[in-house]
């Protein structure tokens, strides 16, 4: 192998080795690590200023200032290279999620160094695009499109390694968001530590003025609409319920809007994870889905997901039997109460019979059962009639609070009247699944003796 560097001596062009160092397409910079004030650069080429953006720059600084102060800068492979003397290969992400880096590295016996750096961050980016282009190939010629997008979930999160997703859509009767679809990173299932993300997810939902179709937490619902925290160094006021809930980055954005619009939530405990690296793939995921979700509102996909009851708003028997099992799942893999109250109407059907003549009147009494029994429960809690009997399911309640909300339903439905009419006798019954597998078999005889047929 020829010597460059006498090869270069050998030419009579009058190229200076200075001028290599200027124009070499890497970026090529030189300093050190300090432990407060981590990466001083002391001098740079060309093409490190294109890359950052500078076109001058007072020599040495801080690369925080380079970068303005705003992202999470990861030092530890340079400064693992620092300890190693002369020349070593590197890879890493200076900016986590943001930017990377992989090239060679000198050390000097004075602990500075000398970097040779390509920016990778649109290759990982392209990788990551194509991983998830196959795997869409894939799924498609394996589920209908509603299955479909649950598959797009859990693939877009292993690709990218964030740790939870999901999309939320607008329930006009019960004028709240309601978590359709949701995926978590395979190798994080069965962790009862989860459970941070779904209940972080749930208060999105409540907050910022309250539930409205236009609002999803920070986010704008407008076409086009998104809502990016990369890491917590730019949350700003959702820094602190961030931290509570352990998460570092989130991105939400709107999948569709209009009469029943739908959000999608994608959340990571890893800061930087989800920054500008895994935004392009998210993007691809934005598209696809977007797409998948018009064509089902176009073939009343979108308007079969939440069937009600017309006269109450509650889900109907067949709708509310699929939610039975997504709790019921749900529970079991992020490992909080779910309770359930089942709510036997005395003689309902008696009644019904005894206001045939008034056709109204029957109707303005399930109405105002309706309107009792969700003024007395959260948003997320969820409502629907099999016949005779009411069924409640109260995500994140044990079994001490579906008892005191059962007692609580129980004297308001009986003190309600409605003209001569009394509600009057009520039997309630309930059942809590503290995500355990023992505890499967009495929750499954409860929903049997309802009706369910789990």
């Amino acid at each position: 192998m020829g010597n460059l560097a006498v090869w270069l001596e050998q030419q009579e062009s009058g190229l200076r080795l200075e001028d290599v160092w200027e124009w070499m397409p890497a970026l090529v910079f030189g300093g050190y690590i300090d432990n407060e004030d981590g990466l001083i650069i002391e001098a740079a080429n060309k093409s490190f200023s294109s890359v950052f953006g500078i076109s001058e720059f007072d020599f040495p600084c801080r690369m925080a200032e380079i970068l303005g102060g705003e992202m999470p800068l990861n030092y530890e492979a340079l400064e693992r290279k620092v300890r190693t003397k002369g020349w070593s290969k590197i890879s890493f992400e200076l900016v986590p999620g943001s930017m990377a880096f992989e090239g060679s590295v000198f050390s000097f016996s004075n602990e500075k160094i000398l970097a040779m750096l390509k920016d990778i961050t649109e290759e990982k980016a392209y990788k990551r695009m194509v991983a998830f282009k196959e795997k869409y190939f894939e799924l498609i010629k394996l589920y209908e499109s509603r299955n479909l997008i649950q598959g797009l979930i859990s693939s877009l999160l292993q690709i990218i390694e964030a740790e939870w997703g999901g999309i939320f859509v607008w329930d006009s009767s019960q004028e709240r968001w309601v978590l359709q679809f949701d995926a978590v990173l395979p190798m994080l299932l069965g962790q009862k530590g989860l459970k941070r993300y779904l209940d972080f997810a749930l208060q999105l939902g409540v907050i910022s003025g309250g539930e409205t179709p236009c609002n999803f937490g920070g986010l704008n619902v407008v076409e086009g609409g998104k809502w990016e925290i990369p890491c917590l160094e730019a949350a700003g006021s959702w820094k602190n319920l961030m931290e509570q809930h352990q998460i570092s980055s989130l991105r939400a954005g709107t999948l569709i809007t209009g009469s029943i619009p739908a959000v999608f939530l994608i959340l990571s405990g890893e800061n930087g994870k989800l920054g500008k690296i895994n935004n392009q793939v998210i993007d691809a995921f934005w598209a696809v889905t977007v797409s998948i979700l018009e064509k089902n509102r176009v073939v009343e996909g979108m308007s079969q997901l939440y069937q009600k009851d017309p006269l109450t708003g509650f889900y109907s028997s067949s709708r509310l039997k699929e939610m039975v099992k997504v709790e019921i799942q749900r529970s079991m893999r992020y490992g909080y109460p779910l309770s359930f109250i089942a709510m036997e109407i005395g003689d309902l059907e008696g009644l019904s019979k005894e206001a045939e003549e008034d056709k109204t009147l029957y109707e303005s009494i399930i109405k105002e059962i309706g309107k009792s029994v969700k003024k007395n429960l959260r948003a997320v809690d969820i409502t629907g009639r099999l016949k005779n009997t009411l069924i409640l399911i109260l995500p994140h309640t044990p079994a001490a609070g579906a008892e005191l909300v059962a007692e609580r339903l129980r004297a308001n439905l009986e003190n309600l009247k409605i003209g001569k009419y009394s509600l009057k006798p009520i039997k309630i019954s309930t059942v809590t699944l503290n995500g355990e597998v023992s505890e499967l078999d009495e929750v499954k005889e409860f929903l049997n003796r309802c009706g369910f047929d789990l």
